[in-house]
Parts: structure tokens; sequence; C-alpha cells
């Protein structure tokens, strides 16, 4: 069996066979060698959306930090609570009126207006962080909008978070007023390793007319965060706004979302079948999702199955050998390594490099590539602990044994007894008439006789 442990963020889709057999034609073994087949282009995955926040189901005028959906808690610091008294941390709609509940000063006047106008920008419920420039000065604007707590422990997600992925935030933002001076936002992600994302203006685009600006216009846009290989430490989301000015915050923010970006990997061979003893190559291939951010620190340890190993003195090869992907491979034995954070993939198009190996066997048999057996169907399926890579099914890659090899030119087949017929050349079958009528003409001459 191919045992697979994937050991550092890459997807890992793997899996098939490798068959062994004798030859009825011959005393030599057949086998099928595990072999790598030339590196083949693996399509890139899609990001897959884990989890996503559009406070569709909260009921407005709500208070941001008293918001309870899929078991999370939502804080923020002081400049955009409601308690600022300065319009901020409130989820409304465009269509959410201004009532008694909200007690909140600084949402008076053309406050509300403006309110309901970012979130007519965005769609649906939106959260506030409009910080009404009458708010008092001894509140730091540059702040935490939003923290948000262990999503891994999320009620909501539509798949779990695993250790040893590769995450990635995003938020819709809308502002106001931009001519004054923009917020710069940024998300991270909070878990083990923590990312340090560059706060971005989300005054970029094509402005929108709108009528509760002082400028008239207002901005849409996404703001994303950094990659984070997430190690199982709590996994907390954070939406920050670094500027200063109390002018440059009045925007509002919807639709946060954690996003799975891991790479994957995949096996090939080069050849289904080949003699025992024969050396072959091994190929993974690992390729970016098609975000094409960077991801670092991925790695895998594949255990060949046994009776399959590295060929003594081989050297991996491969472009994740090189510069910028750089990863550290050890061959040996029946085990091939990636050493833990060693592999690297640069941001950009070029998304997928190579590992190759050479492996043999001594023995003929079937190797199959997974270490889990469904006992309905008794296909095999990969059992991998991913550190950064994901590994795809089974059906991608299936070795199955070949036929034995056709006979040589002018030969014939086996005959079903087991003999093999022998051609003969012509000066064989000269002498073989030659024979034949020397042994007949003593009979002819008898017979002659007798007459």
């Amino acid at each position: 069996m191919f045992a697979s442990r994937f050991a550092t963020g890459c997807r890992s889709r793997t899996p098939g066979n490798l068959k062994f057999r004798r030859s009825a034609l011959s005393l030599a073994v057949l086998s099928t060698a595990l072999l790598a087949a030339p590196a083949f282009a693996q399509t890139a995955q899609q990001p897959t959306q884990v989890w996503n926040e559009t406070f569709s189901e909260v009921t407005t005028p709500s208070k941001l930090i008293l918001v309870k959906t899929g078991g999370l808690t939502f804080t923020s610091d002081d400049a955009y609570r409601p308690l600022s008294k300065a319009c901020d941390g409130w989820i409304i709609n465009s269509d959410t009126a201004l009532t008694s509940s909200v007690t909140d000063t600084g949402c008076e006047s053309v406050g509300w207006a403006r309110m309901q106008s970012l979130a007519g920008l965005l769609g649906g419920n939106a959260a506030i962080a409009y910080t009404n420039a009458g708010s008092s000065s001894s509140i730091s604007y540059a702040a935490n909008v939003v923290t948000i707590s262990d999503l891994s422990q999320a009620t909501n997600l539509a798949e779990p978070v695993i250790p040893g992925h590769f995450y990635m935030g995003s938020v819709k933002y809308a502002a106001l007023d931009c001519t004054s001076s923009a917020p710069m936002i940024a998300v991270n992600l909070l878990g083990g390793n923590s990312t340090s994302t560059a706060p971005v203006s989300v005054c970029t685009g094509t402005p929108q007319e709108n009528a509760n600006s002082k400028d008239g216009s207002a901005y849409v846009s996404t703001v994303e965060s950094d990659v984070l290989l997430y190690t199982g430490a709590p996994l907390q989301y954070s939406i920050s706004n670094s500027q200063t000015s109390g002018n440059g915050n009045d925007s509002a923010f919807n639709n946060l979302t954690l996003w799975d970006v891991t790479p994957t990997v995949t096996q090939a061979v080069s050849t289904p079948t080949a003699t025992v003893n024969t050396p072959v190559t091994l190929t993974f291939t690992v390729t970016n999702t098609t975000d094409d951010l960077t991801k670092d620190g991925w790695s895998f340890t594949d255990e060949l199955p046994s009776g399959l190993t590295v060929v003594p003195g081989a050297t991996p090869g491969g472009t994740c050998l090189t510069a910028p992907y750089k990863a550290t491979v050890d061959a040996s034995g029946s085990s091939i390594a990636v050493e833990p954070g060693s592999g690297d993939i640069p941001g950009g198009s070029d998304n997928s490099c190579t590992i190759s190996v050479q492996v043999t066997s001594a023995a003929p048999g079937t190797y199959v590539s997974g270490v889990t057996t469904d006992p309905t169907t008794g296909s095999t399926a990969d059992t991998i602990t991913p550190t950064g890579l994901i590994s795809l099914d089974a059906k991608d890659l299936i070795f199955t044994a070949g036929d034995p090899p056709p006979p040589p030119p002018g030969g014939n087949p086996p005959s079903r007894g087991g003999v093999s017929s022998v051609p003969m050349s012509k000066g064989a079958l000269g002498l073989l008439a030659l024979l034949l009528a020397a042994a007949a003409y003593p009979l002819s001459r008898r017979a002659k006789k007798r007459s």
C-alpha cells in the first residue's frame, strides 16, 4: 500500500495500484512498477468557501457586539462600538428605521441616512463603522473594527477548519467621503501563526454616485488577508482600520468570508508495467489554487508500500527543488519526504512544480496507492494527514498490470499446451527435405521389386 502522510500545507489526492505478474512465455518475471509519469499539468483548484457571514439572520437594528451567529462572538474596540456615540457598531439595511431603541446621538441628523446608504451599497444587512466626526476626541480611530472568536469552532461552517491547510480571509467594504481621508482596512487571521496584512485603501476602483456622500460619490471593494498556514490554535478573524482621522471612517462592511486556499498534490507513474529490479520514476505534482497567492511552508512524507523502494543512490529531481520553490527532499529506503516547512509556492501565474524519484521492486506483486480499503467496493482511498497540501482522490491515478510482452519478430506465441512451435530457416527446411527424400528412396525401390 502507498501509505502517504502529507505533513505540511498540501492537498493531496493520490492512489492507484501497481500489479506485478509472471509471463507465460518464459521464466522472466514481469511486474508493475511505480513510475512517475513525465510531469503532467494538474488543473488548479478554486479556493473553497469555508465560512461566510452576511448578517442576513440578524434583526435590524442590532449592535454588532451582541451578534451571536454560528456560536461566534463579535467584539470591537471602543471607537467602533455604539457607546462611542458616533453611530458606530450597528447592523442595519437600507430600509431600517431610526427608532427609540437606537440610543446613539451620533446617528441623529444626517447620520442615519448615511448609514442606510452604506448598507444599500453593499446590499442586504451591513455592519456600520460611521464614526461621526462629532465623537469624543479621546477615542482612537485606528483600531479593530471587529474581531471574531475561534472560527474553527463555528457551527455554520461549510467544511471543517483543518490544521495544515492554508486559509485566507476577505470582506466586502463600502466607504463615503473618500476625498477627505480613506479608510485603511486590513483583514488578518490569527491562529498559531498570524498574518500581518498591510492595510489598503477601500476608496479604489470606479466611484458610484451617492447623494448621501459629501462629495457625491462612494466606493465598494473587496479586501483580502494574507495567507495563513493554520496550525490548530484558535483561529480568529480580525478587521482593523489604521486611518487616524475621524473623517476617514465613514464605512460599512458585510460578506465576511474564510477561504481554504490549500494547494493540491498528485502522484503519477510513467508506465503502468515494468520488469522487477527496473528503475522507474514516481512523480509528485504540487499545484497552487487559482488565487495564485504565495504558499510557503508545505511538505509531505510518502511511505512506500512494502516491497517498493527508492533506487539506492537515486537523486530526487524536479522543479520543486529549485528556486523559487526550494523544497528539500530526502528519499531513501521506503520513504520519500519533503523537509517540514521547506516547500514554497511563489505568488503569480507559475503555480505548480514537480518532485521526481526513481523507485523499483525486486518482487512481483500489486502495489496500491492509498492506505484504506472500502469494504463495500474494495477500492482504495487515501488517508493523508495534511500540512500545506491536500491529496486528490483515488480515481485520478489507477495503476494496472500490463500484458506479457509480445513475441519477438518472426516468433509465435505459446501454444495452449505450453509448447511453442519453432520457426525454421530456408537452409533448415532444405536439409529436412533431403533427409525425407533419402528416407523415402529405399521404400520406393522395394515397391518396384515387388511389382
